[in-house]
């Protein structure tokens, strides 16, 4: 189903520490805007990133920043970008996936996938076909009304319900301070890199070979943009199917 992607983007929502040294050639660059730098000193620093609990307006955090956009670049399976736009401390978010299947025909990622996660619904469209789904957010439902949303960060208690296995923390690039994360069956493993909450680098292999794996590595950070509320709505003319997300 095409909801199943979404599904993943909520829970692998966590907070970033540092244990070792993760180093990759890249030609990334991170842009700090004035209120980028005040988040970060806010967490804690760039080596310490931690997640709030709150946002200044009392809401739950997903991210430790404002807003942000991340971009990264497909390799192995797909050749294209992924463009992460969030708002709201991550409350809201936006993932244009504009990847492609160089050879091989690779169903994990449709080309030119939208998704859209709010704290009302989350929901992922194919812009070719002009079709999507969209289903409530009953994860952001259920933190609200769980008592350890006084305690506990709204992506750490996600992650705690996914399953991933934590792996150990990672320096990419050798300023990224980031939790490392990985969900994986017998069909696949998924690792994700996570700073102040916002994944940065992802890895998805496929059991015996199938085509569909992938490598992204991030080539653009900017921190603390604006962002309009116009991002975070699906576009006109997209057919919406509502689902129920069992």
């Amino acid at each position: 189903m095409l909801i199943a992607p979404v599904l993943l983007a909520i829970v692998w929502t966590v907070g970033c520490g540092s244990k070792t040294t993760d180093k990759h050639n890249s030609s990334d660059s991170a842009v700090y805007s004035d209120s980028g730098a005040s988040a970060i000193a806010n967490a804690g620093g760039p080596d310490s990133l931690t997640i709030p609990i709150k946002t200044p307006d009392g809401k739950p955090a997903r991210f430790a920043f404002r807003s942000g956009r991340i971009e990264m670049e497909y390799s192995g399976d797909y050749v294209g970008i992924r463009r992460l736009t969030f708002s709201d401390y991550g409350l809201y978010e936006r993932k244009l996936d504009s990847a492609v299947p160089p050879q091989r025909v690779a169903a994990v990622v449709p080309p030119f996938q939208l998704s859209i996660l709010r704290p009302d619904y989350y929901g992922v469209i194919d812009l070719r076909a002009g079709t999507g789904q969209r289903a409530r957010n009953r994860v952001y439902a259920t933190y609200v009304d769980s008592p350890e949303s006084d305690s506990v960060a709204y992506g750490e208690l996600a992650l705690r319900r996914s399953n991933g296995e934590r792996l150990p923390d990672t320096t990419l690039l050798g300023k990224y301070r980031c939790r490392v994360y990985r969900q994986s069956n017998s069909r696949y493993s998924n690792t994700i890199w996570v700073w102040g909450g916002v994944p940065i680098r992802e890895e998805v292999r496929l059991a015996g070979g199938a085509p569909g794996s992938y490598l992204l590595e991030p080539k653009r950070v900017e921190i603390g943009i604006n962002v309009p509320d116009s991002l975070f709505e699906f576009p006109d003319g997209i057919t919406i199917t509502d689902v129920d997300p069992h």
